[in-house]
């Protein structure tokens, strides 16, 4: 028989481990417990509110296409304030299409690249809530499109149609041999985009136009490193937008063309100057003895009209060139010895009572012969000019 005594000790050891010790509650830990008490029993559901920055959001929908199939739809619903993801893998060049239709609130939707760039759907016209966009995607890689609805808006029904277009490309735009100019025409509805791809050589001249006769046609060339320059309204009954660059790099550059609101039929020219392609000779501006200004006054006829003038200068000098056409607008650019396009955009003569002027003066810094070119687009009837430069 064993001993009673370590026995008895042996149990009052293990009870008292299995007692509470009592112990002071830090004074923060109880005013929290306090403040967290006053929240419950001020809460006029019974339960705490949400943070007002937790909005409802539904998990992440992974969009897969079956084969032959380009296009799918989503539908659900959304409250106030709430949103949904949608995964799907696209590939550069691909173009996509994007539609929400929100039946009882607007459901807005960005689309969001492997690489952090955004875009996001424009309102269409309708008798419910409908946003669109078409994007021609950059990167390989999966793009998130994210619909919600705005806060205060109510609770909606909804549905997104998603579109890859895996045959999608910009239409390559050749010039015929010994032309320096091509149009090409279509129509482009709300938020649709077209794209137009040219090769070119550095050094070369581009202009660009565009005329929407609904509506406007906006523009954006990108170069083959990603330099970009955008289309400038100009005057006119109809849309017309144009641009003049100086092309830095060898290879191909993209036009795109796009319509913020409305529908239209378009035209868009492309004129390419310098370089492999031919163009009549610059006329050598000359001054008379003592004088530091001269004046030329001609005709540019109907169509596509080009005319260059050349004019030895030096580093430091003032060039100033006035420009006026009597009847129609005029691009007109200054290219330096090195190549250097002096002005990108603003280049178009802006109308006033005497006709369309423009003037500029640079001081130069280089020594050499510099180019001043004028151009008038096609579909434009003839105008006469006056162009004066001087150097001091």
């Amino acid at each position: 028989m064993k001993p009673i005594k370590p026995i008895l000790i042996g149990l009052v050891l293990v009870l008292a481990a299995c007692m509470p010790i009592q112990t002071e509650r830090p004074a923060d830990v109880i005013t929290g417990l306090v403040a967290t008490a006053t929240i419950l029993e001020t809460s006029t559901t019974g339960t705490m509110a949400p943070p007002a920055e937790d909005q409802p959001h539904e998990p992440d929908e992974r969009v897969e296409f079956e084969p032959g199939i380009t296009s799918t739809k989503r539908s659900g619903s959304l409250a106030e304030g709430g949103s949904k993801e949608y995964v799907l893998s696209g590939a550069a060049g691909q173009a996509m299409y994007i539609e929400t239709v929100g039946y009882n609130a607007p459901v807005t939707f960005t689309l969001t690249s492997p690489a952090g760039e955004t875009w996001s759907g424009k309102p269409h016209a309708s008798e419910v809530y409908i946003f669109r966009a078409q994007v021609v995607l950059s990167r390989d890689g999966d793009y998130v499109v994210t619909v919600a609805v705005p806060p205060n808006a109510g609770t909606t029904r909804y549905d997104v149609v998603l579109t890859i277009d895996p045959s999608y490309a910009p239409e390559r735009v050749e010039l015929e041999t010994g032309a320096t100019s091509i149009t090409r025409s279509g129509t482009l509805l709300e938020s649709e985009i077209k794209e137009y791809v040219l090769s070119a050589a550095a050094g070369q001249s581009m202009h660009i136009q565009t005329v929407g006769y609904d509506a406007p046609v906006h523009f954006t060339l990108r170069s083959p490193v990603d330099e970009s320059w955008s289309g400038e309204p100009q005057a006119s009954d109809v849309y017309i937008f144009a641009a003049q660059v100086s092309l830095p790099k060898d290879g191909d550059y993209v036009v795109r063309l796009s319509v913020p609101s409305g529908a239209t039929r378009y035209d868009v020219t492309f004129t390419m100057v310098g370089g492999w392609l031919p163009v009549k000779q610059p006329e050598r501006v000359e001054f008379a003895p003592g004088t530091s200004s001269i004046e030329y006054s001609s005709i540019l006829p109907s169509g596509l009209s080009i005319k260059q003038y050349v004019l030895a200068a030096k580093e430091g000098q003032i060039m100033t060139v006035n420009f006026v056409s009597e009847d129609v607008p005029v691009s007109l650019s200054i290219t330096s010895p090195s190549g250097l396009q002096l002005f990108t955009e603003g280049n178009q003569t802006s109308p006033t009572d005497g006709g369309y002027r423009a003037g500029y003066s640079f001081t130069l810094a280089e020594t050499g012969d510099y180019l001043v070119m004028l151009i008038k687009a096609e579909h434009t009837p003839s105008t006469n000019y006056t162009v004066e430069i001087t150097i001091q």
